[in-house]
């Protein structure tokens, strides 16, 4: 397949098929680059990358509400069994694919407290044999938060 150049409105295209619903490979052949190009066109144009991850997050809401939709109007025993699986497949990707809206929500907390009143003892009494003034007094306050 012939190497497909960055254009805004080749751009512009795939962000649209994407958005509605479609997957790269429905992209690709509507005679559109492939994945890897687009990949390439990542690196090349970091925007447009930021508005392709944009158009996925519309995607997945598509995915999913298509699926609710499905499960909603179904009638049919065997049917409804099929969509559950079709639910959870669905839910696992999207929650790879929008982590933020879709994926598990994890938080983890610690708090620690330290006690540094014997050392800060031992300090002054080493300044006191010393026969140095002791230090002002301060207090210092951490707040450490790391989100990953």
């Amino acid at each position: 397949m012939k190497k497909i150049k960055y254009t805004d409105a080749i751009a512009q295209k795939i962000l649209n098929l994407l958005s509605s619903g479609k997957t790269l490979v429905d992209i690709q052949s509507k005679g559109l680059p492939s994945r890897w190009t687009i990949y390439q066109w990542f690196v090349d144009n970091p925007e447009f990358e930021k508005r392709f991850r944009l158009a996925q997050s519309c995607s997945t809401d598509i995915r999913i509400e298509d699926v609710l939709k499905r499960i909603e109007t179904c009638t049919d025993t065997k049917q409804a069994k099929l969509l559950d699986v079709l639910f959870k497949s669905t839910s696992w990707y999207v929650s790879k694919i929008n982590r933020a809206v879709y994926g598990d929500k994890i938080d983890v907390s610690h708090t620690h407290t330290l006690d540094v009143s014997k050392p800060i003892q031992l300090a002054l009494q080493r300044l006191s044999a010393l026969r140095l003034e002791p230090p002002q007094e301060r207090v210092i306050e951490v707040n450490h938060t790391t989100i990953t």
